[in-house]
């Protein structure tokens, strides 16, 4: 989204004061990732101009401008031209029947929720309208998002001059979370990998993909892929006490990023593997989701069986489905199984990459087959970390007469990741 700006001053007074103190506009972009442990992937890249009167936003939803104003303690960028999709829209109250609305996103804001305005943690959010396009309705306008604390989506930001440097990614190091797939970053579809970096090239352990990749003035590690697109990676922030660390990747047009992601990365160590058996029975708990009101986790009992818990700590409930199997493989990697949809096995894998105290960070991913044979990847690679949180005991009630008192919501953002 974001690519520069330098204070979040909540009135012109205020920006006022601060220029007249010494202080100015940065002069490198200000770059957003949604916040470890959160549950999302929305990114924003922003640079303000002409004295902060203005920004340039790049977003998942592409590149654009407008003209700054502050809402309700939000740096709001309204843009010049909406970013517009066309989607499924409500059933309409006139006669019951389905619509398709334009959903134009007219401004993005940020909110500074601690450190100061190059370093820190801040919100981010969205606003704009939803137009019907057929039926009844056609033509009816109506209001979605705003600028409200508490709301969006929890972000760490970085100004691209205080971000940590490459200089510990030396030929011959690895780092799992980047990919050399084709596609867009945008949507979390491309497939984390495992990439050994050589001098000015970059060998990829599950695609067997060499590229070749630069680093440019702002810190991106640029990728020139097979296809003859380009794609960015930019590392905000170093590992956290579970091993993961804070990038964004972008399309990449001249060397310009034209849309963002907010994926994961992990150092891999050398030897790391699950425990033999039984010693793998325990609670294990989603890093991606451990700070959000809907944590994760998976109960892994010695009888080789499971189940996948969700829980809303708002409503104090939880929802519990069950797992037919779960092992190690000849691989090295923990497999989980479960039925759905009466039919549909599926396959959850965790290649084991680093172990960092009690969380086992893993390249994580999900396959989908079906009796006839075919599959469907429900998770690409990603990476994660389950953090052991004791022994998992298998409750003396059968499943079946297990059921969830309140159907779980989804986290608030369309960029939220899945489970």
């Amino acid at each position: 989204m974001p690519l520069s700006f330098r204070p979040l001053f909540a009135s012109a007074l205020a920006l006022a004061a601060a220029l007249a103190s010494g202080q100015v506009l940065a002069a490198k972009p200000v770059a957003y990732a949604a916040e470890n442990g959160f549950g999302q992937s929305d990114a924003l890249l922003i640079e303000l101009k002409n004295s902060g009167t203005r920004a340039v936003v790049v977003t998942p939803l592409g590149r654009g401008q407008g003209a700054v104003s502050t809402v309700a303690g939000f740096q709001v960028v309204t843009l010049d031209t909406p970013y517009t999709e066309e989607q499924d829209g409500p059933i309409a109250d006139c006669d019951g029947l389905p619509t398709r609305v334009r959903h134009d996103t007219t401004q993005v804001g940020t909110r500074l929720r601690s450190g100061t305005a190059n370093k820190g943690l801040s919100e981010l959010s969205y606003a704009g309208t939803d137009t019907t396009l057929d039926g009844c309705d056609a033509g009816k306008v109506v209001s979605w998002g705003g600028f409200v604390a508490g709301q969006g989506t929890n972000t760490i930001h970085r100004n691209l001059a205080q971000i940590p440097g490459l200089a510990d990614l030396v030929p011959g190091s690895t780092l799992a979370g980047l990919s050399a797939d084709p596609g867009t970053v945008v949507n979390n579809q491309l497939g984390a990998d495992l990439a050994t970096f050589g001098s000015g090239s970059l060998s990829f352990a599950r695609s067997g993909a060499t590229v070749p990749y630069t680093v440019n003035a702002d810190g991106w590690i640029v990728m020139s892929l097979p296809t003859g697109a380009q794609r960015g990676y930019l590392r905000l922030a170093l590992a956290d006490n579970r091993g993961m660390e804070q990038w964004l990747s972008a399309d990449m047009l001249g060397g310009v990023p034209q849309n963002l992601w907010s994926p994961q990365m992990m150092k891999p160590v050398a030897g790391t593997a699950w425990g033999a058996g039984a010693a793998n029975a325990r609670i294990w708990e989603s890093a991606i989701f451990a700070k959000s009101t809907f944590p994760f986790f998976f109960y892994l009992y010695k009888d080789g069986t499971g189940e996948r818990v969700s829980k809303d700590l708002v409503a104090g409930t939880e929802s519990r489905a069950p797992l037919s199997a779960w092992t190690v493989d000849g691989s090295g990697a923990l497999v989980t199984e479960r039925t759905t949809g009466g039919s549909l096995l599926r396959r959850r894998t965790w290649q084991p990459l680093a172990l960092n105290g009690k969380a086992m960070g893993v390249l994580e991913s999900e396959t989908g087959y079906f009796p006839d044979g075919s599959t469907v990847v429900i998770i690409p690679p990603r990476v994660n970390a389950y953090i052991d949180q004791g022994k998992a005991v298998k409750p003396a009630v059968k499943q079946a007469a297990r059921q969830a008192t309140q159907s779980l919501r989804s986290p608030s953002s369309s960029r939220s990741l899945s489970r």
